[in-house]
């Protein structure tokens, strides 16, 4: 299920058994991520939460998911480098 933005600029998440930060991030971004975006947005996960291993979480375990609009921005920014790089 596509995980609705609040109201508030992030978001909490608690960790259910079975669910991983790919997982997370593809809910969040919807069905139209691609490979990249989702990458992107673990990590940003990961760096919020101080998390060493994207792996690795806990049943429980309270992540904060940054806000809607961060994700998309950093993604964007990330693949217009790689166009830029190829595209000298």
């Amino acid at each position: 299920p596509y995980l609705e933005p609040s109201a508030c600029p992030n978001q909490i998440y608690t960790v259910e058994k079975g669910d991983s930060l790919y997982q997370i991030a593809g809910q969040k971004l919807g069905p139209d991520a691609n490979y990249s975006q989702v990458n992107n947005y673990v990590k940003q996960i990961a760096d919020l939460n101080n998390i060493s291993n994207v792996n690795h979480i806990d049943p429980g375990q309270q992540l904060e998911l940054p806000a809607p609009d961060e994700h998309k921005t950093a993604a964007t920014q990330t693949e217009q480098e790689g166009k830029d790089g190829l595209q000298r």
